[in-house]
């Protein structure tokens, strides 16, 4: 294409295409410092900061480096080598089998263990070499580099978030620095298999680990507030009991759930403690309306303020969690009422028509010989 543009004595177009292969050019030759051996290599490069640590791994595959990933780890206990030892078991598992070699920053303990370990899961040798030259070494000076950036951009991280925090925090005059947020969305079908789901965000990010699901045992007609006062006294309840709560809890409704949450953050005497804020749906032109205590019209904030659509984010992850529980209450259901009726299906045979057919949809299409033939039924079943 460059000489093509040349002949037509398009020039400028000729110079992009020349600077084009030029990248080209750098980029595979960077890639071409390791493939002359054409292994499957995992490269671990480690480098610690004051009291965390950072890892980076690369991928060689074919010789040829294919990707990358990094851990940053805050506070981990224990020296370096026992350290990357953990952190390579538990990295690598059945689903996620280890290469032939690993290229290890240096010798760490109980490594013929792990080699026999490593072995297991992949059903193959596999080799942990500390390389002090040559490729090899190249590769670990590659995967050191990466492990120190992650502090760099672990920096950037937190000073994004703390900009953020404050201009939360100032925004919607919260007592509190929302460090740890938690938002609950009341679901339910028409009153039915009614759940509220409770997630949790931290310094930005989601903490998985702490999302909590809570089956409604009260109510059984859609009573919106009352679902929500059962699930906030539970919630409070164990929070006061293992002391972690919320700097701010993020409600999703409007002037009446955040009245449910005051009277029950009042019963448990909280209110100075964890602040409070209530986001309704944006209504036609309206946009996304916020909430206070003590405050009689809503905060709006302009469409593409950070704080909103965070805020947003947040709600929004409460709904998909607890339209994902939903789906699963809906599933158990259909496989309970339409197959636990029947005389002669037990817990086992279920499983064993499912294991064996693989859906219940297929399970409702067999024809008798089929069913039969699926162990633990036979013919007269």
């Amino acid at each position: 294409k460059m000489a093509q543009a040349a002949d037509s004595l398009a020039f400028e177009k000729a110079a992009l295409f020349r600077d084009q292969i030029k990248g080209l050019t750098r980029t595979i030759e960077h890639q071409a410092v390791v493939a002359e051996h054409h292994l499957d290599q995992d490269v671990f490069g480690l480098h610690r900061q004051d009291a965390s640590v950072g890892v980076a791994l690369l991928f060689v595959r074919g010789g040829m480096i294919t990707g990358a990933q990094s851990f940053f780890l805050a506070d981990p206990l224990g020296e370096d080598d026992s350290l990357l030892a953990q952190t390579i078991l538990l990295y690598y598992s059945g689903e996620r089998q280890p290469p032939r070699e690993l290229l290890l920053p240096f010798g760490i303990e109980d490594q013929q263990l792990i080699e026999e370990r490593l072995a297991e899961l992949r059903e193959g040798p596999v080799t942990l070499l500390a390389p002090q030259r040559g490729k090899r070494m190249q590769l670990m000076q590659m995967a050191e580099t990466n492990a120190a950036q992650i502090f760099s951009e672990q920096a950037k991280k937190e000073q994004s978030w703390e900009t953020l925090a404050t201009t939360l925090q100032g925004k919607l005059r919260l007592a509190n620095r929302p460090d740890t947020i938690e938002c609950l969305d009341i679901s339910n079908l028409q009153g039915k298999q009614a759940v509220g789901s409770l997630v949790c965000f931290v310094q930005g990010d989601k903490a998985a680990k702490l999302y909590r699901h809570y089956r409604i045992k009260s109510q059984d007609t859609p009573d919106d507030y009352a679902m929500m006062r059962e699930v906030l006294e539970r919630r409070m309840a164990k929070g006061v009991e293992a002391d972690n709560l919320p700097d701010l809890l993020l409600l999703d409704g409007g002037k009446g759930q955040l009245q449910v949450a005051v009277d029950v953050l009042a019963q448990f005497d909280l209110l100075h403690q964890v602040d409070l804020v209530a986001i309704a749906k944006e209504k036609a032109e309206e946009g996304e309306k916020l909430f206070r205590p003590g405050r009689k019209n809503p905060i709006l904030l302009p469409a593409h303020s950070p704080v909103l659509l965070y805020l947003m984010r947040i709600r929004d992850e409460a709904h998909r969690f607890g339209i994902t529980f939903h789906r699963r209450l809906r599933g158990k259901e259909q496989l309970h009422s339409q197959l636990d009726t029947i005389e002669g299906i037990g817990p086992k045979r279920k499983q064993q028509l499912l294991q064996t057919l693989g859906s219940f949809k297929r399970v409702t299409e067999a024809g008798v010989e089929e069913l039969a033939a699926v162990p633990g039924i036979g013919t007269e079943l």
